[in-house]
């Protein structure tokens, strides 16, 4: 007797086989889940959600769960990535993971060939999170280049604002990456 698996099952905090295969940079295990159907615009559970369910639950507490997404993002990225995580608090990671698509987390990561694939399987490119955030915002805020590059050239919508008010082009010049600002208000211009 064969059992048929829930490709898109996802763990208590949301996560999927798909999330962690882009999390570990596994772009085979990627390629072959989404060819069998994995749903690439699946998000992670929202804070309250994962709160809730740790709380309730868990074996570890709120602060160590978040303690270790913080430990994940600096040790299992890029060394832009882990500079720049590095001098931020667990809080930011929890923020940055809760509620983020698979494409929202490999743009925060710098996974270009991930954020291909993902796209060409019909990922939503300006899918938000509940405050705002979109794919293009990780790309700016961690200084990605490339990625800021591909997103805009796929259709990523520059002028999404977070809840804050802030566009993309405020979070790269917030974190001084000015170049990539210009780039994303040259787009703006050339979308007028």
């Amino acid at each position: 007797m064969k059992h048929q698996l829930d490709i898109n099952a996802q763990a208590y905090d949301g996560g999927s086989a798909l999330y962690f295969s882009i999390w570990n940079e596994n772009i085979e295990i990627t390629q072959l889940l989404l060819a069998n159907n994995a749903d690439c615009n699946i998000s992670a559970h929202r804070k309250q959600s994962v709160t809730e369910t740790v709380n309730k639950n868990s074996l570890e507490t709120l602060q160590e769960y978040k303690k270790g997404l913080f430990n994940s993002l600096v040790e299992n990225t890029s060394s832009r990535v882990t500079e720049y995580v590095s001098k931020k608090s667990v809080d930011y990671a929890f923020d940055v993971v809760a509620g983020s698509s698979p494409t929202h987390i490999a743009c925060f990561m710098g996974r270009i060939n991930v954020v291909r694939c993902l796209l060409g399987h019909n990922a939503k490119i300006n899918m938000t999170k509940e405050d705002g955030i979109t794919p293009l915002f990780y790309a700016c805020e961690v200084g990605h280049a490339d990625l800021v590059h591909l997103l805009l050239q796929k259709e990523a919508d520059s002028q999404i604002c977070r809840i804050d008010g802030k566009l993309p082009s405020d979070i790269a010049t917030d974190n001084g990456h000015t170049s990539i600002a210009m780039i994303v208000k040259e787009h703006m211009k050339k979308r007028k």
